[in-house]
């Protein structure tokens, strides 16, 4: 609620407050939720090899307070003190970036924790647990989406309407209750000792194998004993040559020296066995030898083989998320041109009510709130049914998610062509105010035309 309170109202703020222009806007908004998303990797690192999931997520909710608490603080100046609260505005800006990107990533796997089979006693707490953590993960997305709604709906309409201060004081003491509320159960929680961090692991690989590769170093020969399994389609690939409760992962995480012990232990009768079990394994002959197998302790190096093999099975997953990038560019675009679009066009409702531009993104948060649960009980299984020609893989929902994003992209760009042509009836700002002020001039389109586009949005993501 604090983070979406922050984010949906940013525009209207820069927009107003700060006189920004739609362009410039949208280009702070942009790189500031971009930092947003890159510091999670500082805060993995200290989680897993440094202070642990629990109290990196106690310190993040810290600084996030502290970041959000610099933002609304600076509303308050008077105009005698505009250079003072434009430099606490920004040092906001930067402290919530940092404390968010502590938040993100430690949240869902403390969360796991509690619900990990491994740290319950009795074989009824174990089943209990493996049944609801699935579950969790649900329940948080929709926490978070309710948190959302809130933010574009309370918190959008008392910023605009009333007063942006006070809005954001709102997200800020809203924040602080939360942390009151995690802080005091902290006894409670089952906290995971820190061990090591994956991503030291994958640099320090990869920098050997570029080390061997500018030294002409070739890929390792083949074993003749190395098989190669993949996953039949709409499955996740993972080799079956372990024991069934650790390729499960049932029993809880393993060591890496674990894992060799059990592979070593692991007769090739009982592997042909596993994947006679599994149909979704299929043996199709000899893995390709890459440059980073020399780092494996069984050609010399110093990692065991489990992880050099998920590191490969990570790499060849990159082709597959650079999409990503363009898709968070259009979805950001809904965050900064859409809301600059909608200060140009007509936001009453004929009653006295006045839309507010941030509650645009209410369309698309109840849009996933609905067609999630449809798309997942409904929509796709009958599209995997034999009455339909088309399964639904991975690859084909994003193609799905990329294909809703350009209808919104298509139908945003139409409606400003429309908007700015001679078919729309043009306001100065003497004949109709700008919520957004800045004497900008406002055509006789309904803002509700930006609904479809917004939909779209919501489907893509």
């Amino acid at each position: 609620l604090a983070y979406s309170g922050l984010l949906t109202s940013m525009t209207l703020y820069m927009r107003t407050t700060l006189e920004m222009s739609a362009s410039s806007a949208a280009m702070v908004i942009s790189i500031w939720t971009g930092l947003c998303y890159l510091t999670p990797l500082m805060s993995a690192y200290l989680a897993d090899a440094r202070w642990g999931r629990a109290k990196t997520l106690i310190v993040s909710q810290y600084v996030f307070f502290v970041g959000m608490f610099c933002i609304a603080m600076s509303t308050y100046f008077g105009t005698a003190y505009v250079e003072a609260a434009h430099s606490l505005f920004w040092l906001g800006m930067l402290v919530v970036s940092v404390g968010f990107g502590g938040f993100k990533p430690t949240l869902s796997p403390l969360g796991a924790d509690q619900f990990n089979a491994k740290f319950k006693r009795t074989e009824e707490q174990k089943q209990i647990a493996k049944e609801k953590r699935s579950s969790f993960f649900g329940w948080l997305y929709w926490a978070n989406q309710l948190g959302g709604i809130i933010a574009a709906s309370v918190i959008a309409y008392i910023c605009q309407n009333i007063n942006i201060s006070i809005g954001w004081s709102l997200s800020s003491i809203a924040l602080l209750f939360a942390i009151s509320s995690f802080y005091s159960a902290k006894n409670y929680f089952i906290c995971v000792p820190p061990e090591k961090s994956i991503l030291i692991d994958v640099l320090r690989v990869l920098y050997a194998s570029c080390k061997l590769r500018c030294k002409g170093q070739k890929a390792p020969p083949l074993h003749q004993q190395q098989q190669h399994y993949t996953a039949s389609p709409n499955k996740i690939s993972h080799p079956p040559d372990i024991d069934e409760c650790v390729a499960l992962n049932v029993s809880g995480s393993s060591s890496d020296a674990e894992h060799e012990r059990v592979v070593a232990q692991t007769s090739p009768s009982k592997q042909a066995s596993l994947v006679s079990q599994d149909s979704d394994f299929i043996n199709v002959g000899p893995a390709e030898p890459s440059i980073l197998d020399w780092s494996k302790q069984s050609y010399g190096g110093a990692f065991a083989d489990r992880r050099v093999e998920d590191i490969k099975c990570a790499m060849h997953v990159l082709p597959a998320l650079m999409p990503f990038p363009v898709a968070y560019i259009i979805y950001t675009n809904l965050l900064t041109l859409v809301y600059s679009q909608g200060c140009q066009m007509n936001v009453h409702m004929g009653t006295g009510f006045i839309f507010p531009i941030s509650s645009l993104s209410l369309i698309s948060t109840i849009t996933i709130i609905i067609f999630v649960p449809f798309t997942e009980k409904i929509l796709y299984p009958f599209m995997n049914s034999r009455a339909f020609c088309c399964n639904v893989t991975p690859l084909r929902k994003m193609g799905m998610a990329f294909t809703n994003a350009i209808l919104a992209m298509l139908i945003s760009g139409i409606t400003e062509i429309v908007r700015k042509s001679s078919y729309v009836q043009q306001f100065d700002a003497s004949e109709m105010e700008s919520p957004c002020g800045g004497n900008l001039p406002v055509s006789d389109m309904n803002i509700l035309w930006q609904g479809p586009p917004v939909f779209f949005f919501g489907m893509s993501r």
